[in-house]
């Protein structure tokens, strides 16, 4: 959810609380999109996500829009539902993402009272590939 924040004010008034509530030496970890790649690709979409209910099929789609001279990234959600009698149903919303880069991340953890901070690019530890991986890991001690 963090790039849900309202740009750049709102990173750091969302890093700051999460300062405020944690003791020194406690772990923040966050996992989120790997906005460097996103940024630096400009990948147009991800790859769907097609999941079975009991209200029947889903298919989850994610476009992805990079406005000029913005500092986010939007995302449209489109949700695709065959019922159990095959007809279709769509729903779309689209929101704007605050572009997160992982060196941005960096800067803004540190002045925030994080140090020790790794980008990883998976759960198993492996060191963040910032132009192949999809995800980020981050993980920060707070001072």
């Amino acid at each position: 959810a963090l790039p849900h924040v309202a740009g750049l004010d709102g990173l750091r008034e969302a890093l700051g609380d999460f300062r405020s509530v944690v003791e020194p030496g406690a772990l923040l970890v966050l996992h989120l999109l790997n906005h460097t790649k996103l940024l630096t690709t400009r990948v147009r979409s991800i790859p769907p996500k097609v999941r079975d209910t009991e209200t029947g099929t889903r298919v989850f789609l994610r476009v992805i829009d990079y406005p000029e001279h913005a500092d986010h990234i939007d995302f449209s959600f489109l949700t695709l539902t065959r019922a159990p009698d095959g007809e279709w149903t769509l729903d779309a919303r689209t929101s704007p993402h605050t572009a997160l880069p992982h060196t941005l991340l960096a800067e803004e953890l540190a002045a925030a009272g994080f140090g020790s901070i790794e980008f990883l690019g998976d759960h198993e530890g492996r060191e963040l590939d910032a132009a192949a991986d999809e995800s980020v890991i981050v993980v920060a001690r707070a001072l």
